[in-house]
């Protein structure tokens, strides 16, 4: 049994490089400790081959539910200044007005919008809790 005898804090970017090299391959990492405002990017900039899978299916899944007739592509979601997140290339241009559900999400999934990103999750119930 290995106890540490002292702790040294954690170099994140260190650790996600030495993940990286076991692995064989890259990793695309965005922390932010809400208690402190802290952000830890580690390739921030790259867009990530999971990432496009997701928004993929984040999209079919809220299209589901519009054939479900839960909700309706022309439906208008107000975007506010606060819910703008970076990378969010088409959604910056629509705070203080309105973007409809089908340009919601077209954003996320082809131009990687994270604000259209969590708006779909939110209004599927993703982000709840």
């Amino acid at each position: 049994m290995v106890v540490a005898t002292s702790l040294r804090p954690l170099d994140l970017g260190t650790a996600v490089g030495a993940a990286e090299a076991l692995a064989g391959g890259r990793g695309v990492l965005t922390m932010d400790d809400t208690a402190t405002g802290r952000r830890f990017a580690h390739r921030d900039d790259a867009l990530s081959p999971m990432d496009s899978i997701f928004r993929s299916l984040l999209a079919a899944a809220f299209l589901e539910r519009i054939d479900a007739g839960t909700y309706n592509l022309a439906r208008a979601i107000r975007l506010a200044k606060a819910n703008i997140l970076g990378n969010s290339p088409v959604s910056e241009k629509h705070v203080g007005s309105t973007e409809t559900v089908e340009g919601i999400d077209k954003a996320a999934v082809i131009y990687f919008g994270n604000t259209a990103v969590n708006l779909l999750l939110s209004a599927i119930d993703g982000l709840a809790g």
